[in-house]
């Protein structure tokens, strides 16, 4: 038997030695609770395209017979302006791989300007859209290829209110509220654009997901020893524990 992790740098193990990453974090721990090989394919910086393309190589690779799907936040992108050189844009703008030797001729202020700029054109509600057409094509593909897909919410924020039908404003959440734009356009049509989500939302098999709403970012209890901003060995132990019994359970 073996197994697949795919995501971003929570479970590449950002913010821990290279040589504890296998120990101290969830995948290394399920891996070794099976009893089973396990190849670590999540990316620093992975944005869910990225993530979705890396996992569907996994899966038609025939390689997996289980395949974990970490997703990130879903308003980040890849850039790449030359073969050799990558860029990750969301909360903010940073080289992959340590990759500074010719960079590009931006201040700091320009970069700023421009990651504030693509972040102002890049909302959340498009992309949660997407997130669950990512995981539709993805189960479906596992299906084909006789594969176990299983998924992990790392930073997506959707909430609960967004897999139910309208009911009124103030039933939403305050992140629904933000992604709806209430506050600057008291005139959007919110019923709208909550029931064009929720068409879509309702379409997602949830028994797939360990913690559709409890993400990794917001259930952290501790930090990476190394940058204190990643989650931490206590945070990768429970959600280990949530896998486990999640895969014993069938």
């Amino acid at each position: 038997m073996k197994i697949a992790f795919n995501g971003c740098s929570f479970t590449r193990g950002d913010g821990f030695p290279i040589d504890q990453r296998d120990t101290s974090l969830y995948y290394g721990q399920v891996a070794k609770h099976l009893g089973c090989e396990f190849a670590n394919n999540a990316k620093g910086g992975y944005s869910n395209l990225r993530i979705f393309h890396s996992v569907y190589e996994d899966i038609a690779s025939e390689k997996y017979d289980t395949v974990f799907v970490q997703w990130s936040a879903v308003n980040r992108t890849w850039l790449s302006p030359k073969p050799n050189r990558w860029y990750f844009m969301g909360s903010r703008f940073a080289p992959i791989n340590d990759i500074y030797s010719d960079s590009l001729a931006f201040t700091k202020a320009e970069i700023e300007k421009i990651t504030d700029t693509y972040m102002l054109l890049n909302g959340d509600y498009q992309n949660l859209i997407e997130l669950v057409t990512y995981s539709n094509i993805l189960e479906q593909l596992a299906k084909v290829y006789h594969t176990r897909i299983v998924f992990i919410n790392g930073l997506v924020l959707w909430t609960e209110d967004m897999f139910q039908p309208f009911d009124s404003v103030a039933g939403l959440s305050d992140y629904s509220k933000q992604v709806y734009d209430i506050e600057t356009n008291t005139q959007s049509p919110v019923d709208q654009f909550h029931n064009n989500l929720y068409d879509k939302t309702s379409t997602l098999n949830k028994n797939l997901w360990i913690n559709l709403f409890d993400s990794m970012f917001e259930s952290t209890c501790d930090f990476a020893p190394d940058d204190g901003m990643h989650p931490g060995p206590k945070t990768h132990k429970l959600l280990a524990e949530k896998i486990i019994l999640f895969l014993e359970k069938g």
